[in-house]
């Protein structure tokens, strides 16, 4: 029974994304007839699926670049 209440539990959360990005999901969304929303979920969801099956390698992230005069210990 806890499963099956966990797994109908939603999350809200915000996101900030670039314009580009954010037009081209506007785009996207519109010329498919669904939310902005649904399209991140979908997104989220086939990212989840490729790592968990293997098909997605480890995630590049970009790191922040040193500020000048910072050192690395």
């Amino acid at each position: 029974m806890l499963k099956l209440r966990q797994e109908k539990l939603k999350h809200r959360i915000t996101v900030t994304l670039e314009g580009e990005s954010f037009d081209n999901i506007s785009l996207l969304a519109k010329q498919s007839n669904v939310s902005i929303s649904w399209i991140v979920r979908y997104a989220v969801d086939n990212l989840l699926n490729e790592r968990k099956e293997g098909q997605h390698r480890q995630l590049v992230l970009p790191l922040a670049e040193k500020k000048k005069g910072q050192h690395s210990n």
